[in-house]
């Protein structure tokens, strides 16, 4: 059992904001790589990612095959429609 003398309130100075967080996050060498991860991705480039909304693989191109599929990317058919894509290094974009 808890008593009221074993509860510490704390201040509202004390607790970080989540600016402060993120700063402190970037900061760090696995927010740094966090953020080159972020900007691979928003160019097309880097690892397959559920965020991704363009895949350009080498290809200056613009893509010519757009992806249908849900956000959370858990459909079974629209995995298995990824999965060819990525595997034969088609460009795409995702809807």
């Amino acid at each position: 059992l808890l008593s009221m003398n074993s509860i510490s309130i704390f201040d509202s100075k004390d607790i970080p904001t989540w600016n402060d967080l993120n700063s402190q996050l970037s900061a760090t060498s696995t927010g740094i790589k966090l953020k080159e991860e972020l900007l691979l991705r928003e160019q097309g480039l880097g690892n397959p990612h559920t965020d991704a909304k363009i895949r350009l693989f080498d290809t200056n191109s613009p893509p010519r095959v757009t992806f249908y599929r849900d956000t959370a990317a858990w459909c079974p058919y629209c995995q298995k429609v990824w999965i060819l894509l990525e595997e034969k290094r088609i460009p795409y974009v995702i809807e």
